[in-house]
């Protein structure tokens, strides 16, 4: 039986994402970052190690002291909590900063990929083990749109592209292609 690594911040994303990985016969081992993690985690994983935010040289030892191969990230990690002197990083966490450009989620995230797979641990995508949340593709009601309906839906995927490059938000709502909210970055 394949073992999974979960890493896993807030929220209740990270255990749906272990109880779906159980379904489809994976072992899951979890990270639970401290301190976001939900306190029950362990009820939905097979065994849980939890390590603060900011030790990404411990959290990449432990996946493979225990001889991960493939994890996901699952759950909020507030970047703030990177700025936060509660959080200290550990020497791998501090390289890895510093080696960025800039300091979006896509950098961080991207950064952390290739931390992952250096160690030869490939981050799988969370929509693999998610699937219970996915909307299918398509409309899904009888309406049909309007064509004002589809130009809003250019429009607002246009700005929500935008705000997403820019770190932001990923989310906008329009109406009669103007703006008339946007996801903040401290989230929806």
């Amino acid at each position: 039986m394949k073992t999974l690594g979960l890493i896993a911040g807030m929220g209740e994303l990270p255990k749906l994402v272990a109880e779906e990985a159980r379904e489809k016969g994976y072992r899951v081992f979890a990270i639970g970052l401290e301190p976001l993690a939900d306190k029950n985690l362990s009820d939905h994983v097979d065994s849980v190690k939890r390590i603060s935010v900011g030790k990404l040289g411990e959290i990449i030892d432990t996946l493979k002291k225990n001889h991960i191969k493939e994890a996901v990230m699952a759950g909020k990690v507030s970047k703030s909590l990177i700025f936060k002197s509660k959080v200290i990083p550990d020497l791998r966490a501090v390289k890895l900063l510093f080696s960025l450009k800039d300091k979006s989620d896509d950098s961080i995230l991207l950064a952390i990929a290739k931390e992952l797979e250096k160690d030869g641990i490939k981050l799988l995508n969370t929509t693999d083990f998610s699937s219970s949340l996915m909307t299918p593709e398509g409309i899904l009601t009888d309406e049909r749109l309007s064509e004002n309906e589809w130009k809003d839906i250019a429009f607002g995927w246009k700005i929500a592209k935008e705000i997403g490059r820019l770190d932001i938000g990923q989310t906008v709502v329009v109406k009669d292609q103007a703006v008339m909210a946007v996801e903040a970055i401290e989230g929806t």
